[in-house]
C-alpha cells in the first residue's frame, strides 16, 4: 500500500476531488508518520458520492469493488516524484 501526496520543490501541491460514478471506494487520509487520521467511503447506495482532498494531503484509495472515478485536480499533470510516496 503506498499513500501518495503531491509535492514538489516550488511548493506546487494540488487539491482534488474524487467523485465516483459507479461502484464503491474507501478513500483514506493519513498523516506524515502513516497514520490514518479519516477514511471516507464513496458508495452511491448511501448517497455519498465525492471527497475533497485538500493541498498536500497523505491519501489513497481502497477499491471495494469495480469502480469508475472522476479525479478533478488544480494544475497540470505532474508524475510522482520519489519524495511524493509515504512508505
Amino acid at each position: 500500500l503506498c499513500f501518495i501526496s503531491y509535492r514538489n520543490v516550488n511548493g506546487y501541491a494540488p487539491e482534488y476531488a474524487y467523485i465516483l460514478l459507479r461502484g464503491h471506494i474507501n478513500v483514506m487520509f493519513y498523516n506524515a508518520d502513516g497514520g490514518e487520521r479519516e477514511r471516507y467511503e464513496l458508495y452511491p447506495g448511501n448517497g455519498i458520492y465525492g471527497v475533497h482532498i485538500p493541498k498536500g494531503q497523505w491519501h489513497t484509495l481502497e477499491v471495494l469493488e469495480p469502480s469508475v472515478i472522476f479525479e478533478v485536480k488544480d494544475g497540470p499533470y505532474m508524475p510522482l516524484d520519489k519524495e511524493d510516496i509515504l512508505e
